[in-house]
């Protein structure tokens, strides 16, 4: 396994230096040095790096002195950032008092049909649900506006400012702001034309026809042409390290802010940095990550990492402008669908909970409520079965080759339901079977001796018929697939955190790299041996995994009891103000909550025996993934805070950390050196193969671009590193050799 790390990171190196992408089994294709120095230096020639341009930046100096004064000393930075977490927590809370207001007022005036559930004395009202969750996220999307051009106003071009700086604090409130309404709202309405009004009343220019399915932050800095598909998050910042900053004048770190021009019928699936510019028609691969300030011409195939020129594309067949207002005024009218749809759900899951728990139970209606959503879930999983057969039905030759408008409405109804049904699901089931018998059943071809990521909510229903997994550990990847290109086969192999799998590609008895783009199939020696655990073993640690994952969902559940004590506490009783506060202080206990149970979970994996330590793992990772985001710990990124709830957690901080990374996990095994910045990044103290678990000490210092994956052992040392770099536990980058 040593020697396929080391592989990974010539590999890289090579991308890195030369802008050549080695494919992933170049130690058989090309064995020698002479042979592999042969294939680099022919395929460098072919290699054509975009030509960049950046504007010089404008250092941003605060216009309020008072106020940079203030936010330069660390007490009154944290006091400020303390006051804006309470502001978004405000926010979040006046959304909520707003939606019960708004509704109990709006069910009064709309014609509805009220009946009694049993004999429980609970009123149900046919208009209520339909109601109150669009006026939740009609009324925070509008607080979210209105904050963003109040505090920012419109995001400046091309300038640099320091960390801390007034105008540092107002990026980060809102930036903080818009990952919470990415949880609570954006995740919901992706693909819509909800998602695109909402980022036009941000600022965002973008055409009418253009589709979002990934998040966008700085808006005014963004302009999208028509018919171009956004499938990445676009992001017009870019961390400064220390040191760096000199030529601006700063003192410390620093952030620039630099526009996105993105040209008409384009589609990004990889990593746009500040300052780039897309011409028309052009195609940005999954796992590529264009330079900064890099022009990429007119119909051309940007990959790799930095993203090059891969040759030109053949013109696409546009997809006609009353075709895509059909599919969209469908993707609107099946969101309603849905609303009513889950209603009839939580209706039928209330009357059949209806006067079976005990009623004299200080918790019971605490209980009632959680059941109610789990078991409306599990309907919904079966309602997803149902639509999955109705409407896409088993491929044939026939219904691969009508891919119109009916099959792309089919598919995204299927996909959207399914993500929904398992929103709540994949946080009590963790790593259990179940998930193998529910893929199954929406037409996967697995076995049970694979493992899967709960869920998989990359997958959805409309892939499941084109992917065949057998024997093999299989995360959370993205498959790549195309109904005329033939399934994708994965037999005897374990695979990576995020990897990208193209259509008709075969993996067999492979292990490979996170974050690696599988666009050829691998196919390993039949007489290499694997490392597999026996049958044995296997049976035994599943069974401990589902009775570890019954005890966590019971502490899950006991998690809400604060929450539910404080809201008891402060918000009945009649006055609004305090209700207020006291909604906020209930999301707070119970983000509290949630961070105690994750952080508890992390220690008893580690001090659990070894016998069952994979098993404990598993349900730790799993709720860790799903339970972290709802504890709002991320509202503690971009702050001091946050190096003190590593330290807390039993993280190793040795001075100055700015941290904006995605997800961290096994905080204990971490090491933090000082000014160090992590923007965008995974970073955790294990790794797995094929199921295999392996925990070492992670060292992480410098500048970590987007993208960057940190892993069990890792010792990321150097100034900066990415985008989407993996550091897989050998020696530092800055001593590696580079040179090929």
């Amino acid at each position: 396994f040593r020697s396929a790390r080391i592989r990974i990171e010539l590999s890289w190196q090579v991308e890195e230096k030369l802008l050549v992408k080695l494919p992933l089994d170049f130690v058989d294709v090309h064995p020698t040095p002479r042979d592999l120095k042969s294939y680099i230096l022919e395929q460098s020639y072919l290699r054509q790096p975009f030509a960049c341009h950046l504007p010089d930046l404008e250092n941003r100096i605060d216009r309020s002195p008072c106020l940079s004064r203030l936010v330069y000393r660390p007490c009154m930075l944290m006091l400020l950032q303390a006051i804006g977490l309470v502001l978004i927590l405000l926010v979040l809370s006046a959304s909520f008092l707003a939606t019960f207001f708004i509704g109990k007022v709006a069910t009064n005036f709309v014609p509805s049909i009220s009946f009694e559930v049993g004999s429980s004395q609970r009123t149900v009202r046919w208009s209520w649900f339909p109601v109150v969750i669009p006026t939740f996220f009609l009324t925070f999307s509008i607080l979210v506006v209105v904050l963003k051009w109040v505090v920012i106003g419109r995001y400046p071009r091309n300038v640099g400012f320091q960390i801390p700086s007034g105008t540092y604090l107002r990026w980060w409130f809102v930036d903080r702001l818009m990952d919470l309404w990415e949880l609570m709202v954006g995740q919901f309405i992706l693909e819509t034309k909800f998602i695109w009004l909402f980022y036009r009343l941000l600022g965002a220019r973008l055409a009418w026809s253009v589709s979002v399915d990934g998040f966008i932050r700085e808006f005014d800095l963004v302009s999208v042409g028509a018919g171009t598909s956004l499938e990445h998050q676009i992001r017009c910042r870019k961390f400064i390290p220390w040191g760096a900053g000199n030529g601006h004048g700063f003192g410390k770190a620093g952030l620039e802010l630099r526009p996105i021009a993105i040209g008409d019928n384009c589609t990004v699936r990889g990593m746009l940095s500040p300052g780039v510019v897309v011409g028309d028609g052009t195609r940005v691969e999954k796992l590529s990550a264009v330079a900064e300030g890099a022009h990429i011409p007119s119909g051309v195939l940007a990959t790799g990492s930095p993203a090059y020129n891969a040759g030109e594309l053949d013109s696409a067949k546009k997809t006609p402008a009353r075709e895509m207002l059909y599919l969209d005024l469908f993707k609107l009218l099946w969101l309603f669908q849905e609303l009513y749809h889950f209603f009839g759900l939580f209706l039928v899951a209330q009357i059949i909970l209806n006067e079976h728990l005990l009623p004299g139970w200080r918790y019971s209606s605490l209980l009632y409520w959680c059941l109610i959503v789990l078991l409306s879930n599990y309907f919904g999983i079966t309602t997803s079965i149902i639509l999955k057969w109705l409407l896409l039905g088993r491929p044939t030759k026939r219904r691969t080759a009508k891919s119109g408008l009916p099959r792309r409405m089919a598919k995204f109804a299927c996909d959207y339901h399914y993500r929904l049904s398992t929103t709540a699901l994949t946080a009590v089931s963790g790593p259990s079977k179940l998930w193998n018998v529910i893929l199954m059943l929406h037409g996967l071809d697995i076995d049970f001796m694979s493992l899967t990521s709960a869920g998989w909510r990359s997958l959805g229903p409309s892939k499941c018929d084109f992917v065949k997994i057998r024997k093999s550990f299989v995360p959370n990847v993205s498959f790549d697939v195309d109904e005329r290109k033939g399934k994708i086969e994965i037999t005897e192999s374990s695979l990576g955190y995020e990897v990208q799998i193209r259509s008709g590609v075969q993996i067999s008895r492979s292990v490979i790299a996170p974050r690696s783009l599988v666009s050829e199939s691998l196919v390993a020696d039949s007489g290499q041996e694997m490392s597999f655990p026996s049958e044995r073993k296997r049976i035994t640690l599943q069974l401990v995994i589902e009775l570890l994952q019954l005890a966590a969902d019971l502490v899950l559940f006991l998690a809400f009891i604060p929450a539910f004590e404080v809201f008891n506490a402060l918000v009945d009783n009649g006055s609004v103000l305090v209700a207020l506060f006291g909604v906020a202080a209930s999301v707070g206990t119970y983000a509290l909550s949630l961070t105690l149970f994750a952080s508890g979970m992390e220690v008893l994996m580690r001090v659990s025996p070894v016998a069952i330590r994979e098993a404990v793992f598993a349900v730790y990772l799993s709720h860790a993934r799903q339970s972290r985001p709802w504890s709002l710990s991320f509202l503690l990124y971009g702050t001091p805070f946050m190096k003190y709830w590593l330290r807390l957690m039993g993280a190793r901080v040795d001075g100055e950390l700015w941290y904006f990374g995605t997800k961290v996990y096994d905080l204990g095994m971490l090491h933090f050196a000082d000014k160090t910045i992590v923007d965008d990044a995974h970073v955790a103290g294990h790794s797995v193969v094929f199921g295999n678990l392996s925990l070492k000490a992670v060292k992480v210092s410098g500048l970590v671009h987007p993208g960057c994956y940190i892993s069990a052992g890792a010792v990321a040392d150097g100034n900066e590193h990415g985008p989407w770099k993996v550091f897989m536990g050998f020696e530092s980058t800055a001593t590696a050799d580079s040179s090929v």
